[in-house]
């Protein structure tokens, strides 16, 4: 059972057997390589930061006992998350960084089937996908969810086809090729709901701060 005493990291109290027992938890959890010595040094420093970026907005280098960065990398594996294939022209593109892309199987091919089978209809628009999860999960700033790889983000489609974001309220919207997109994931059989605050589109919800992007909610 992983247990530390003190703090470690910046400003820690860095016991030696604490300091090693991190090294050795950020390399299993995050994939950092290390070397467990038992000084809490820069790369120390650094690597507890790098973890902490998944889920902290001012990610300040240490692990307190207890604390919620403590209980981060004592938490159960997240679900295997995959990224979302970082290419266009098939049928969407990518408007978050590839860090910001990972959710799980059966997310990421709903999305793609979803984009394709849109592609179909409308060969010269690519669909634009945001945020869906980090690689590990967790907080993703600004989100409350988007944490499990099971949520993305979409952009609402624009009358000129071009690949920038859109308000419902904007002359550029197109509400007729937003609503065929909505219509396609509604079929989808992994789609749960979506919000989105165009009302005259049926069967979205709406949700305060989603005039600028379908909130995509999977089953799975």
């Amino acid at each position: 059972m992983n247990v530390i005493i003190g703090s470690v990291g910046q400003g820690g109290v860095n016991r030696p057997e604490d300091v090693g027992t991190i090294q050795t938890m950020l390399n299993s959890k995050s994939g950092t390589k290390l070397k467990v010595d038992k000084q809490c040094g820069p790369r120390t420093i650094q690597a507890i930061r790098d973890f902490q970026k998944t889920f902290l907005p001012a990610p300040d280098g240490r692990v307190d006992p207890s604390g919620l960065t403590w209980r981060r990398l004592t938490a159960p594996a997240a679900p295997n998350l995959i990224q979302l294939p970082q290419v266009s022209g098939f049928g969407y593109y990518s408007y978050s960084t590839g860090t910001r892309q990972y959710g799980t199987p059966k997310t990421i091919q709903a999305l793609q089937e979803v984009a394709a089978s849109f592609r179909s209809n409308a060969p010269q628009i690519l669909v634009g996908i945001g945020d869906i999860s980090f690689v590990s999960g967790g907080h993703m700033d600004p989100h409350v969810t988007h944490q499990h790889g099971t949520n993305a983000d979409i952009r609402p489609l624009r009358k000129d086809n071009k690949q920038l974001p859109v308000l419902i309220t904007d002359a550029a919207y197109s509400c007729d090729n937003t609503n065929v997109l909505i219509q396609i994931l509604l079929a989808h059989n992994n789609v749960r709901r979506i919000l989105f605050n165009d009302a005259t589109i049926q069967g979205v919800h709406f949700f305060v701060g989603h005039h600028n992007h379908m909130h995509v909610e999977m089953r799975s």
